[in-house]
């Protein structure tokens, strides 16, 4: 290359003799001349600096977009918050004062609340976290609605269809509703069944003179034809009084007898029964939450005047009232 050319006349012996070393050093290592160098570099750096110059505009633009939108969204915030304040729950907390008030605007009747109020109608347009806290206070709306969203998140299926597997799990929990439901029924028929016959062994004189007769072995009163319903009920007391009283007794031992097992955190039949109806459905149905699947089953249906259960899965979709 030309770099490495040694003729150069005009220069001094000792300078062209330093100028060859170091070009001849420089082809050598095949490297070209410091100042050959130098404008490439030069070159090099202008272009580096046009580069950084545009990626700091770029950048920039970025953060004056991203503060933009950083703005934007705590505006939002803000009216999110707000919104949320008045209407806490469901309903619009905002009051109106009304028109034509007398009385100060301290009075609790100078204001009355927004027109626009939007109230859940139903359990099913409630919240979880509302739903929770009614399901937490033994509603048992609260239970089905919980279990219907369960089963609608478990499943992927809709708020009606999930009714269809509410159905069968009500179908197997009722199975042996007429046999756990008979000690209930007998005490409810006894009980009803001794009200009247004590009334009438008391003071129904034909009955009451064949009890004394056949029963009591007693005499009969001579003038048992002329006695008043009250005079039936003097004579009858002497033997109708010791059963009544000891079966009233008894009634009284038995309901003390329970107060001291609810004292001490012990269940009754009652409380047996439904933990026995809860666990079994729990168990049929393994793929929904345990807890509330017990939740909902530990519910007994409630009794028409015929005495025959009135089922949930006979109700409609929305089921029994929530008392909304």
């Amino acid at each position: 290359p030309q770099s490495c050319s040694l003729a150069d006349p005009q220069t001094k012996p000792v300078t062209m003799l330093r100028r060859r070393l170091r070009l001849h050093r420089g082809c050598r290592t095949g490297l070209a001349p410091a100042k050959r160098l130098a404008p490439v570099r030069a070159s090099a750096t202008v272009g580096e600096a046009a580069e950084l110059r545009e990626m700091v505009k770029t950048l920039l633009e970025d953060r004056q977009e991203l503060r933009k939108q950083v703005g934007d969204l705590t505006q939002n915030m803000k009216v999110l918050m707000d919104d949320f304040e008045r209407k806490e729950g469901g309903i619009d907390r905002t009051l109106i004062k009304r028109e034509g008030f007398v009385g100060g605007s301290q009075a609790r009747l100078a204001f009355r609340a927004k027109g626009n109020m939007i109230q859940p109608a139903h359990v099913s347009e409630m919240g979880h976290e509302a739903l929770a806290l009614l399901a937490m206070q033994g509603n048992h709306c609260a239970h089905r609605e919980r279990l219907l969203r369960e089963i609608m998140d478990v499943d992927k299926c809709t708020w009606e269809e999930a009714h269809v597997v509410l159905a069968e799990m009500d179908q197997y929990e009722e199975q042996f509703y007429w046999l756990e439901s008979m000690p209930y029924r007998l005490g409810i028929s006894g009980g009803f069944l001794a009200a009247v016959g004590s009334y009438v062994m008391v003071f129904n004189k034909p009955v009451a003179a064949w009890y004394a007769v056949n029963i009591v072995n007693e005499d009969l009163p001579v003038n048992l034809a002329d006695l008043t319903i009250n005079q039936v009920g003097t004579w009858t007391w002497a033997w109708m009084e010791p059963m009544i009283g000891t079966a009233s007794f008894i009634l009284l031992c038995a309901q003390f007898g329970r107060a001291q097992l609810a004292k001490m955190n012990m269940k009754p039949y009652t409380e047996y029964l439904l933990h026995f109806r809860a666990d079994r459905v729990a168990k049929r149905f393994p793929a929904y939450d345990r807890s509330m699947v017990r939740a909902w089953a530990k519910h007994v249906p409630p009794v028409k005047w015929n005495f025959f259960p009135d089922y949930s899965r006979n109700r409609s979709l929305r089921g029994p009232s929530s008392g909304l």
